[in-house]
């Protein structure tokens, strides 16, 4: 079945003022859209995350409560997901960073002591340096086990006797 010419012809000439398509915009930062926060934004935000996680209230509930759209609801969860598990990620390298300056100072202040003993018991600070390294090292992760990735190919030939 064949459309008439008049129809056919009519759709082209509409064809020109279309809208276009538009294009996505760029986001700032890191994606999570904490820095474009108003104030206002950022107390809601707090609060639904609050309702769901401490108060264990589902994502149509606090939509209905707060009188916002369902797609907001989860952006304000994932967006104070993010917020809080960067915070806690800088406090948790501020203490590590605090605690590997103690143990740089205990150490440092045993080694001194180690050297110039004046007191019997001053020449085992050399013990207590070492002690103060193997804590740093542990702090800053370098006495982690060595992860190593063995596939079963390697495995396999392993197991064959040598030619």
């Amino acid at each position: 079945m064949s459309t008439p010419a008049s129809i056919s012809a009519g759709s082209r000439t509409n064809r020109g003022k279309r809208a276009r398509p538009k294009l996505p915009r760029k986001k700032s930062g890191d994606g999570n859209g904490i820095e474009n926060r108003t104030p206002a934004q950022l107390e809601r935000q707090e609060r639904v995350f609050a309702l769901s996680v401490m108060h264990g209230q589902t994502v149509r509930q606090i939509a209905k409560l707060l009188k916002i759209d369902l797609g907001t609801v989860l952006r304000d969860i994932r967006a104070e997901e993010a917020r809080r598990s960067e915070e806690l990620g800088e406090r948790r390298e501020g203490e590590k960073a605090r605690a590997v300056a103690f143990y740089e100072g205990v150490a440092d202040k045993a080694l001194r002591i180690a050297a110039n003993p004046k007191m019997p018991g001053d020449s085992g600070r050399l013990t207590d340096a070492l002690k103060a390294r193997e804590r740093i090292d542990k702090i800053i992760g370098l006495d982690a086990p060595v992860q190593m990735e063995v596939g079963i190919a390697a495995f396999l030939d392993a197991l064959k006797p040598p030619e």
